[in-house]
This record gives C-alpha cells, structure tokens and sequence, in this order.
C-alpha cells in the first residue's frame, strides 16, 4: 500500500511490488498537511480571530483574513495580514478557511455549496464559531425585579449563588446574556436561533465528494449531533464537543466574568459582558 500510494502521488509507473499480506497502512497513509508557508484564511477578525493570526505568523503561514471592518494597517502588519474585501477571494486562495464570526442573521449559513465549491480542493474548513446558539435570560426568581439603586446584601450573595450553579453547565455565552436592564429581569425565558454558520448538509456532500479535503469543527447543529449522523461516519473530519476553550484557566476566567455580570444586574449597573440585541 505503502508503494502505491508513492506511485499514485507522484504519477510513476512502477512494476514488480511486493506487499506483506499483514501490512493493513504505512506512514505514508498517515501523512499530515504541512502549515508553514500555508494560507489561512481567517473569517471573522475580531479579538479571537486576531489572536490566531497573532499564533498563525509564528508558524509562517501566509495570512489573508475578511471582516466587515477593516483592521488597521498597523495591525495588519504586526501579523502580517492582508484584507480580502470579498469573501470569495479569500476561499478561493486559503488552504485553510477558519470561521471566527458570530451567528447573526447576516452570518447565517454563510458558508454553503457555493462558497465550499470556490474552495481548493485541498483545502480544510475549521469552525470554532457557532454551530445552533441558544440564549438564555437570567431572571429574578424571588418577589419584584431587582431597582436600578439596589444595594447588594447578603440574601442576593445567595442567589448569586445559585444562579451561578444553574448555568455554569451551559456554554459560557450564555452566561453573558443577561436582560439589558435589571428592571426588566421579572422572568426568565430561553430562545433559540435556528441555523448555523456553515450549512451542515452542503458540508457533508463536499467532504464526500471530495470537493474539499477535510473539516475540523468545534461546532455543530445541533449539538451534540445524532449518532447516526453522516458527520460521524466521514474520516475526512475532526470534530470536538465545543470545549475548544475548555481549560482550568479560561474556565475559572469565565465564572469571574459571569460573576461580575451578575453582581452589575443587582446593583443596577451596566452590564461589562452585555449581549445587544442586533
């Protein structure tokens, strides 16, 4: 297998091979994709998708990267960045295409059959953006909401509390999504935004085709998936349970967070991690 695979990548004619009947692969069935001096192509230049660019130049890698503002040319330069204003040229020249957005209704689906066709070939998709979100709204379970001149006392500490342990389970967004004003916490609700970044469907037909070589997604819709979902069956990807951010750190970091997103809504103050409605 071992010489076929040489022959096959490297367009030979070779004669006379022999092959141990117990050999089942080789290393060179097993080749990774090299990144130095490859292109990623970063959807999404925010503070994340900026950060990666930031690890990406320290693996040499040509960065193109397309957001809906452009980042200063100094930031530019610091990473070695260049801007794609369409989104087009930057699939069509990454070998590969990491999405870093939000799902907005703008961002919904933005990577479908059409944008996975304009792709390499050899190209690989990575999601660590959003595969279904789901917001939840903290509220006040006990007696009127909470006055904008409220003082913080030792009854609230406990509720704080429980709160914490109620959501802690959730992904830590949702922690953020607080009500805008505490005024308006009087009960708590859920919704959730049908949909993706990346259509799930058109995904599966191009990794099965060979439209692209392969996927690693953090994400996806829903999660977790079914057990008989095609995703699972492909060995052309790589998928994770969304904990991409899950380390003892950035956990503790982000129960710190929640707690002074709680204690600002008791106390009537704005809310440092607040999620706007677009």
């Amino acid at each position: 297998m071992c010489c076929r695979t040489i022959q096959n990548c490297a367009g030979l004619t070779v004669h006379n091979i022999s092959i141990s009947p117990s050999m089942d692969y080789c290393e060179a069935d097993i080749l990774g994709v090299k990144v130095a001096g490859a292109t990623l192509g970063i959807i999404g230049m925010g503070r994340i998708g900026y950060k990666i660019a930031v690890r990406a130049k320290a693996f040499e890698m040509n960065i193109l990267y397309h957001n809906r503002t452009r980042r200063k040319v100094q930031e530019e330069q610091a990473v070695g960045a260049t801007y794609c204003k369409k989104i087009d040229s930057l699939l069509q020249q990454a070998d590969f295409v990491m999405l870093v957005v939000s799902l907005t209704p703008q961002t919904h689906k933005l990577i479908g059959k059409r944008e996975l066709e304009l792709m390499k070939p050899t190209a690989t998709l990575i999601n660590i953006s959003r595969g279904t979100i789901q917001i939840h709204r903290l509220a006040s379970q006990h007696g009127p909401a909470v006055s904008h001149s409220a003082v913080l006392h030792p009854a609230q500490l406990g509720h704080v509390a429980r709160v914490i342990r109620k959501f802690l389970p959730l992904p830590f967004p949702s922690l953020f999504a607080l009500c805008s004003s505490p005024a308006r916490c009087t009960q708590g609700h859920s919704h959730s935004t049908p949909g993706a970044v990346v259509d799930q469907e058109a995904l599966v037909a191009s990794l099965q085709t060979g439209v692209i070589r392969a996927a690693a997604l953090d994400v996806t819709s829903p999660e977790p998936l079914p057990r008989d979902h095609a995703l699972l069956k492909l060995k052309n990807v790589i998928i994770t349970p969304h904990l991409g951010i899950k380390t003892d750190k950035a956990t503790y970091m982000i129960t710190e967070e929640a707690v002074e997103n709680i204690l600002a809504a008791l106390n009537g103050l704005p809310l440092p991690s607040e999620v706007l409605p677009s």
